[in-house]
């Protein structure tokens, strides 16, 4: 069995280790996703959730496996740095969005008051916790009117990423 190749280093467009394959298992489970919540004749969004989560959970213990390889040790907290710079952007302009927008079309009592506790819960990690807490689940009435609902699977990847490196550590 041969050893798989060894990609350059980071010389700006091309990452250690990175795979155009796991990359593109990736944008099939996106397609499958968008594809469930346009109302598209098409099953695959809750498969295309679970995918998705097993190649992050693949691509996070790679990257942790070559940094010890390398290393011979992991930095934990280069590893929440990055993961920090990685999504905080994207999040901030998305939850700031959103709130505007709620702000405008959602009524203030209620649906409104909800959509605030879930940005919230979004930049603490738990936004799937304020989801159960606030609607009951993705498919109470109630969820329907939260512009975050999607943020739940976003909560759920990192608190996988908070506790999975201490795990592979310990």
């Amino acid at each position: 069995m041969s050893s798989p190749p060894v990609l350059p280093a980071d010389n700006g467009s091309l990452r250690a280790g990175y795979r155009s394959d796991i990359q593109g298992l990736r944008g099939v489970a996106i397609l499958g996703v968008v594809a469930y919540h346009a109302a598209l004749p098409v099953s695959g969004g809750f498969a295309g959730v679970d995918i998705f989560f097993v190649i992050s959970g693949f691509v996070i213990t790679s990257m942790l496996k070559r940094e010890w390889q390398h290393k011979s040790s992991v930095s934990l907290k280069k590893f929440y740095v990055n993961r920090f710079r990685r999504l905080a952007p994207a999040l901030s302009l998305m939850l700031t969005i959103g709130l505007l927008i709620s702000v405008l079309v959602l009524p203030p009592f209620g649906s409104q008051q909800d959509a605030a506790a879930t940005a919230l819960g979004a930049i603490l990690l738990v936004a799937n916790v304020v989801i159960a807490n606030t609607t009951g689940g993705d498919f109470d009435s109630a969820a329907e009117l939260n512009p975050f609902l999607n943020t739940w699977s976003l909560s759920v990847e990192e608190q996988f990423y908070l506790i999975f490196p201490l795990m592979i550590l310990a």
